[in-house]
């Protein structure tokens, strides 16, 4: 019997594991060779009914597989939306700090997006309002490349409500990771100007550097040209002036990056553009129209000719 449950739950039979588990609960967290037990593959698999069963009769919560736990597989399962099987999950695990092979939290984890399950910021809030692990969670925590979960969340779409809950839970807006780089650039990254724009209400220094030098702006324009978040940084006053460790400010920068097209943008001189609007499909998408390409010999007075002209 002591190897008949693994058996099975490897095997995916779960209605041979239901069975056994009348009979006798004994291996219930014996292991393969991968150090997964009977609740790893019930997790991964979601199947829920076998995984209440399986903790009901004493499946351990905690148990470190190659990979993860138990508790990091549903946290970072997008299919779970009942609450319940989080409570139960939650009520059982010993240490809601644990990192599994990435250093990831379970915090972390449960930073991914989700289409079909409950939301990031349900996950979230579940977490961090659960009566007994909620202040025993470090929000600072970080994994093996220095980011925190804010880290985590300003990379990824529709993330908007989860940013500012955290940040209203205690969080540093300005913290660093791995080469210094701050939730905002991380946002600017992956071009994401909608969660800019949240981090920047939510006081984000729009202009600490990284290891290298660079501000959020030297970002926007060195991954290739951002619009969106370039004009959201300028609205948010970023400081043009700031130099790189090259001794490159963003003017210098995006000549250098063959992005000319951006000078008018950086210095102040393009024409109005549209507010950015969320897609309620996806509400970090940039607006759908494109920027209007602006002549910069179409200006009011001679010297502002001059002026731009001198930055090309």
């Amino acid at each position: 019997m002591k190897r008949l449950l693994i058996t099975f739950a490897q095997n995916h039979d779960w209605e041979g594991l239901k069975l056994a588990l009348k009979r006798s609960t004994m291996g219930i967290n014996e292991t393969n060779t991968q150090m997964q037990t009977c609740l790893h593959f019930a997790t991964a698999a979601n199947e829920w009914a076998a995984a209440k069963l399986l903790i009901q009769n004493g499946a351990i919560l905690d148990m470190q597989g190659n990979v993860s736990s138990p508790m990091h597989l549903l946290a970072a399962s997008v299919n779970c939306s009942d609450e319940e099987v989080w409570k139960l999950y939650l009520d059982r695990v010993t240490d809601i700090n644990t990192t599994n092979n990435l250093g990831f939290t379970v915090l972390m984890e449960a930073a991914k997006n989700s289409s079909t399950g409950l939301s990031t910021k349900r996950r979230l809030e579940l977490i961090l309002e659960h009566p007994v692990h909620g202040p025993r969670v470090n929000l600072m925590a970080k994994d093996y490349n220095g980011r925190t979960i804010l880290h985590h969340v300003a990379e990824r779409t529709g993330g908007l409500d989860s940013i500012e809950y955290l940040v209203n839970k205690g969080i540093s807006v300005n913290e660093t990771a791995s080469a210094a780089h701050t939730p905002l650039m991380i946002a600017v990254d992956n071009n994401l100007p909608l969660n800019v724009q949240k981090l920047c209400e939510l006081k984000a220094n729009v202009d600490q550097k990284d290891s290298e030098g660079w501000t959020a702006l030297h970002h926007a324009i060195g991954r290739g040209g951002f619009d969106e978040c370039i004009r959201v940084l300028i609205e948010f006053k970023a400081d043009i002036t700031l130099k790189n460790n090259a001794t490159q400010d963003v003017v210098q920068f995006a000549k250098l990056r063959g992005q000319v097209r951006l000078l008018p943008l950086l210095i102040g001189e393009e024409t109005q553009q549209p507010p950015i609007v969320a897609n309620p499909s996806n509400p970090n998408d940039p607006p759908a129209p494109a920027p209007v390409p602006v002549d910069v010999t179409m200006k009011k007075t001679p010297s502002d000719v001059l002026r731009i002209q001198a930055c090309m």
